[in-house]
């Protein structure tokens, strides 16, 4: 005799013995249990009158892929260190990204994280095929740490568009990446590198208040290549004049171990807020 649904059905209501040993969970069954519950990085949102930096869903991925298909650096150029990622055939650029994508999200936890948003131009041409409901998809701005929880200190990384830089839109997503990180994440500090023939990523970062912070060499595509690196405080952070909106950032903290952070107060009069 075949059984009802009902009496199949498992008893959701107590645990099953055999799980009942195991340790305390990670991150406790969101209410709703969907997608942005499951994983709240999908819901978090920075923004300001200009631009839009959320993560990368899926069903971005094909604008992000028609942007990478812009052109991120001119040719013979390599801005991206040990794998010349964008210098491959168009059809493994194109895939690898997706890689990279599913790859950052695959080793986010509670010690290693990467927060990687896609950068919206609300000016854009949301209906193109970098377009969608926030603008133009026109780069990606990451937030990376390891071992969070000890170092406090996270690494920023970005690309944009070739088409789109020289107009302060990359200074301007990275403004924003350094708020989430230091007003909303708890970092003490944060870190970047670029190759010392990268005059623009140089410009950004003394502009934000980086500092020098030593150099070396290392292997750089099929080249050997001097690496520059700087390091910010909150102290050292040059804020900008533009408010910066961040929503929900309190499901993110807790899902990557954070306790909450308090928010900053307004700046006294003749100081630039965030």
């Amino acid at each position: 005799m075949s059984s009802s649904p009902s009496d199949t059905a498992p008893d959701t209501a107590q645990p099953s013995p055999r799980r009942s040993g195991l340790l305390p969970p990670w991150f406790p069954a969101p209410e709703p249990a969907d997608l942005h519950g499951w994983w709240p990085l999908f819901g978090l949102r920075a923004e300001t009158e200009r631009l839009v930096l959320r993560p990368v869903a899926d069903a971005d991925l094909p604008a992000l892929l028609a942007a990478v298909q812009r052109g991120i650096h001119p040719t013979g150029q390599n801005p991206f260190g040990e794998v010349p990622w964008s210098q491959a055939p168009a059809q493994d650029v194109w895939r690898q990204t997706l890689q990279h994508i599913w790859r950052t999200r695959a080793a986010t936890g509670p010690r290693t994280w990467t927060v990687q948003c896609g950068v919206w131009d609300r000016l854009g041409d949301p209906d193109g095929p970098c377009g969608g409901p926030d603008g133009e998809l026109i780069g990606l701005q990451d937030v990376s740490a390891q071992n969070f929880h000890l170092t406090r200190t996270v690494e920023t990384g970005s690309w944009l568009r070739h088409d789109v830089q020289g107009q302060g839109l990359g200074r301007q997503a990275r403004t924003v990446g350094l708020v989430l990180a230091f007003d909303h994440l708890g970092a003490l500090a944060a870190e970047t590198s670029c190759a010392s023939w990268n005059q623009a990523s140089q410009r950004v970062s003394t502009s934000l208040g980086y500092r020098f912070n030593g150099a070396h060499v290392r292997a750089w595509g099929r080249e050997p290549e001097t690496v520059l690196h700087f390091r910010l405080t909150p102290e050292e952070f040059l804020r900008p004049q533009t408010p910066v909106s961040v929503t929900g950032i309190a499901p993110v903290q807790a899902f990557l171990g954070i306790p909450a952070v308090p928010t900053p107060a307004p700046a006294p009069s003749g100081e630039t807020s965030a």
